[in-house]
């Protein structure tokens, strides 16, 4: 087993899960057993590889786990709908990373702006939520700012070949 899985699985069950909850969620029902045995009692979900599996079983989890005060429930079907939105969203997305791929960082401001486009989350209507989820800048392929950067960021490459 791997060793943030047993640390955050030995914290559960020691707080008999009010200090702390896991949710295992594994590739096939039995693969699993190969490098987390442990886990045999506990009834892992599987979701075959599939990202519609996924975010549905992660959202059940959580919408059983957070305070309502936290959470905006919205029918599974709608997250998963709306998780194809997301993803072509970010399909527009120049990221700060390798071959311009959005950063982790980046990914979750363009999921924040989307929940809030939603009014799936308000938390950044406070001077303390601001505080807590600081706003990351977003490049936008195609936007005049960006092909700017891009082309200043080619032109420093090249110099920086030619020396």
């Amino acid at each position: 087993m791997p060793i943030e899985m047993g640390m955050a699985l030995f914290y559960a069950l020691k707080s008999q899960r009010h200090e702390h909850r896991c949710f295992f969620f594994v590739p096939t029902l039995h693969d699993y057993q190969k490098f987390a045995s442990d886990l045999a009692g506990l009834d892992p979900k599987c979701h075959n590889n599939d990202e519609a599996a996924i975010v549905v079983g992660v959202y059940e989890w959580l919408r059983g786990v957070v305070p309502s005060a936290f959470l905006n429930s919205q029918p599974a079907v709608d997250i998963v709908a709306r998780y194809s939105e997301f993803k072509q969203r970010l399909k527009k997305v120049f990221g700060s990373t390798k071959g311009g791929r959005p950063s982790h960082d980046e990914r979750r401001e363009v999921m924040y702006k989307f929940c809030e486009e939603l009014e799936w989350w308000d938390w950044r209507a406070t001077k303390a939520g601001r505080a807590e989820f600081p706003e990351v800048p977003i490049s936008w392929k195609g936007s005049s700012a960006t092909k700017a950067r891009v082309k200043q960021a080619y032109a420093s490459r090249r110099q920086q070949n030619r020396r």
